[in-house]
């Protein structure tokens, strides 16, 4: 497992990206940028104060969060395995499936295709 520590690393970096409008404010935030739906429902269920928004690029819902001390100890408690509710887990899923499902059903109502 040790071996992949790296490659997460590198791939973790790739995800973070600066925020245009963080740019133009003067202020420059960073930017956690996933699909993976798994890593947010336990992100908002071990720091639910983190703020998400979401956003649909190339066909793809993507989940953002802001970049602070909170969200590094979440995703690190995530792959170290700690153990949350199952309940409350499953729950958040559906929930931010059910998000992920109305932003590709808005979508192909207003014809954006």
């Amino acid at each position: 497992m040790s071996s992949l520590f790296p490659l997460f690393m590198f791939i973790l970096l790739l995800d973070f990206k600066d925020n245009e409008i963080g740019k133009e404010n003067g202020m420059e935030q960073r930017e956690f940028v996933t699909s993976d739906l798994y890593l947010t429902s336990f992100i908002k269920i071990v720091f639910p104060q983190i703020s998400l928004n979401l956003t649909v690029k190339n066909g793809r819902t993507l989940f953002v969060f802001t970049v602070c001390d909170d969200l590094c100890r979440a995703m690190s408690s995530f792959n170290n395995g700690l153990e949350i509710n199952a309940l409350e887990y499953s729950e958040m899923i559906k929930k931010l499936r059910g998000e992920i499902m109305a932003r590709r059903t808005q979508k192909t109502v207003g014809g954006g295709g």
